[in-house]
């Protein structure tokens, strides 16, 4: 083993003391004492910055947390591999890469700090990201909240347009390169295998992406471009929201896989559960031809935020303008006469049999009241309820259909329809004895009808509403046979909202979806007005499913505090009447509960740490002032280096130690090489108070030797008053030398002035220094906050 005073790679066995020759071994690399046999931990410096434990390993490097010695801040620092450090093609990859992400400056691409080269390795030093990956919020919860997803599918988009205005496009877009800072902010990483934009057609068919992202052109060898790493960031999205890729094939071959590529993709079969927005932007981006996917960056976030907007919202701005529309175009039938309105009325409510409307006989029908509608005003009365249905005013709507019913001898089945829209509204309003009474006066007046070809609209009316006065929940299955194409649509969204307001969110959530669904022929296309009013149901329980979900599944602090979080966000844009504030508040009770525990623990485990840090280092203390007293410098600062931290202010305490030992150490081997080389002509004074006199022209680890004619007078490092020695550094600050090489040997003269308990001298020196050589100027704050 080297002398621990020569090699600067010296490690200390944390058991039994043993100074330990780490120089061949590799990064954070297990090894053994030769001595009590414990096992260690080698922790290597690269440059300025020290390496703490790994985090990750690719094709041409490895990946470990490191603590930048300089700043004092954590790093995520990449070393290429050392098989492959001396290949000038993968160094120029790697150095690209740094190149590459450093050009970007954005929210959601991880930084680069800075790159170089030591230990014969190439290191990149880049932001520290670590609080997991979408791979492995994939692989802990198979699916994840479609609201979450959108959201880091437009922080990535963001990242990758800001990347493309560089030029670059990335290549590799997967779930593995998502990480996230906190839980609202996703980063991308990687940019390794990026390439600017106009050259992207020369490396058309290398196939370095992961097979389930890659987009179909360049699996076919095609040029690719932006909308290549579009496709790859939809197959991304598409993964995590149906746990499951849009292309499922484990091949090798690159025809199978092109084939593969080939076949549409449809998120919704894949996830049923997942709105129909969400499915049309994703589906979008994973066309097969890139012509027929988004065409810029812009288009891409506005439609994923456009997604989300409508999961969060219970009513677009596109759905009022569109019932704004639907309302102006009945005004204007206002003109039409009594007989064209009636014929109006017949198409416009879809559903309503000519043969009904006019039977064969003539159908007893109730005397007009006071103040009753006029027959050539009922028509319009009808769609106005309507359109306040569709408006999203069902407690208007319910009072207009109500008054209509009352007020008006309107024949048969269009006041049947007049009661069910009024049995609707009552029940989107929340009023269920009133939408009861209503469904009941359906069942009173029995088949309004005896025609045999009004039978199946006339049963229609009195099974609606039998069931919707049921006390138990519809289940799906019990109505499967409806029509989903003719009027008998409408009754799967009224069982949806009875459902609902059973509190049976599970069943109503299915025949909200069904009905959503539904495409009714055009006779009954009024139907598909009433989507809009389901939409607000289906966003509420999804956002309550993915809020529940997320809460159910969280098992770290980390996790529980995003999922504390999507619970509070989730509560906040609830707006129908449901008990999912309760069961939300409950989840979020729960939750803080957890988090106060474990923060709980933390803060013993982070006492108890820094209580166990604070012995280590005072321990190492012990050790070094003996050595400090006899100047062996060297072997303080591998004492230093050796201590054992875990905490944050620990790891930050022992890093200004190791510095501080560092540059005393290098200031001794910086005079003795002065020394040895240059000399020293004046006489020295002993802490005795004696002088020994000069020249001195040799110096070792332990004196320094004048040479008399009488022979080599010696005179110990330690018997040498320290402003001798500071004199001696002094002489060697010469004017002529480079600016930054006279500031280095002033800073190490002003740490050891310290040291010596010289503060004045000291702190002068120190700033003459940090103002010639920036790269002291932080390193400053050691000696100004503390003096030990």
């Amino acid at each position: 083993m080297a002398s621990p005073s020569t090699d600067s790679h010296i490690q200390e066995c944390s058991t039994c003391g043993t100074l330990l020759d780490v120089t061949a071994e590799e990064p954070f690399a297990l090894m053994h004492c030769p001595t009590c046999g414990a096992a260690m931990r080698v922790r290597r410096k690269f440059d300025h910055f020290e390496i703490q434990e790994e985090l990750g390993a690719g094709g041409m490097g490895t990946v470990y947390r490191a603590l930048d010695l300089n700043l004092n801040r954590a790093v995520a620092l990449k070393l290429l591999q050392r098989q492959h450090s001396g290949n000038p093609e993968f160094i120029a990859q790697f150095a690209k890469e740094a190149a590459i992400t450093a050009s970007i400056n954005h929210p959601h691409v991880v930084k680069v700090y800075s790159t170089g080269k030591d230990h014969g390795l190439v290191y990149i030093a880049m932001e520290l990201v670590d609080k997991g990956s979408l791979e492995s919020l994939m692989h802990a919860h198979g699916k994840v909240a479609e609201l979450q997803i959108l959201t880091i599918g437009v922080q990535i988009a963001q990242g990758l347009q800001a990347a493309l205005e560089k030029g670059l496009i990335h290549r590799d877009i997967k779930p593995g390169n998502i990480l996230f800072a906190n839980a609202a902010t996703a980063k991308m990483v990687d940019f390794g295998l990026a390439v600017l934009a106009e050259h992207a057609g020369t490396v058309a068919g290398e196939i370095w992406a992961t097979p389930y992202y890659v987009a179909p052109e360049t699996v076919e060898g095609k040029p690719e471009d932006f909308r290549s790493d579009m496709y790859s960031l939809g197959a991304t999205l598409f993964h995590a929201i149906a746990g499951k890729p849009p292309h499922a094939v484990e091949t090798n071959s690159m025809s199978e896989l092109a084939a593969a590529k080939k076949a549409p993709v449809d998120l919704l079969q894949a996830a049923p559960e997942v709105s129909s927005t969400t499915s049309f932007v994703i589906n979008k981006v994973l066309s097969h031809d890139p012509a027929q996917r988004h065409q810029t960056y812009a288009e891409f976030i506005e439609h994923l935020e456009f997604a989300k907007t409508q999961l969060l919202e219970a009513l677009t701005a596109n759905e009022a303008k569109h019932a704004a529309e639907e309302a102006a175009r009945a005004r204007d039938w206002g003109w039409l006469t009594p007989v064209v309105a009636l014929g109006v009325v017949v198409l416009g409510v879809g559903g309503f049999f000519l043969r009904g409307l006019l039977p064969a006989k003539p159908l007893a029908v109730k005397p007009p009241i006071e103040e009753t509608v006029p027959p050539e005003r009922i028509d319009a009365r009808y769609e106005e309820a309507r359109k306040l249905l569709v408006a999203g005013d069902p407690a208007k709507a319910a009072e207009a259909f109500t008054t209509l019913d009352a007020k008006s001898n309107a024949p048969q089945p269009l006041r049947n329809w007049i009661t069910l829209h009024a049995g609707l509204a009552e029940l989107l309003a929340g009023r269920e004895p009133q939408s009861q009474a209503q469904f009941k006066a359906i069942i009173d007046r029995g088949l309004y009808s005896p025609d045999p070809t009004e039978h199946d609209l006339a049963t229609f009316f009195v099974d609606t509403a039998t069931k919707a006065i049921g006390k138990d929940p519809i289940k799906p299955e019990a109505v499967a046979s409806l029509d989903r194409g003719s009027y008998e649509a409408l009754a799967l969204f009224i069982f949806a909202i009875r459902d609902w307001s059973l509190a049976d969110y599970d069943d109503s959530w299915q025949l909200f979806r069904q009905f959503t669904l539904c495409t009714p022929q055009e006779r009954n296309g009024w139907i598909s007005e009433y989507k809009s009013l389901a939409s607000p149901y289906l966003v509420e329980i999804n956002a309550f499913r993915g809020a529940s979900d997320t809460a159910k599944a969280a098992n770290s602090l980390d996790s529980r505090q995003r999922a504390l979080q999507l619970v509070k966000d989730t509560e906040a844009h609830l707006r129908l009447g449901s008990n999912f504030p309760a069961q939300l508040k409950a989840l979020e009770e729960d939750l803080q509960k957890k988090i106060t525990a474990e923060q709980e623990a933390a803060k013993a485990l982070m006492s108890a740490t820094e209580a166990a840090d604070a012995k280590a280092l005072a321990d190492a203390q012990a050790k070094i002032a003996p050595l400090w007293q006899q100047f062996r410098l060297a072997e303080a600062m591998s004492v230093a280096r050796a201590i054992r931290v875990n905490g944050e202010k620990g790891q930050a305490q022992r890093a200004a130690l190791a510095k501080r030992w560092e540059w005393l150490a290098k200031f001794k081997a910086t005079l003795m090489n002065d020394l040895n080389t240059a000399g020293y002509a004046a006489a020295v004074t002993k802490r005795t108070g004696g002088q020994v006199p000069g020249p001195f022209h040799h110096a070792t680890e332990v004196q320094i030797e004048s040479k008399t004619p009488f022979g080599i007078l010696p005179a110990a490092w330690t018997d040498l008053a320290p402003e001798s020695i500071l004199a001696m550094g002094k002489s060697f600050l010469r004017p002529e030398l480079p600016p930054e090489a006279l500031a280095d040997r002033q800073w190490l003269l002003g740490v050891y002035a310290m040291q010596a308990g010289r503060q004045r001298e000291g702190r002068d020196l120190l700033i003459q220094a940090s103002q010639a050589k920036e790269s002291y100027r932080d390193d400053l704050q050691i000696f100004l906050e503390s003096t030990q």
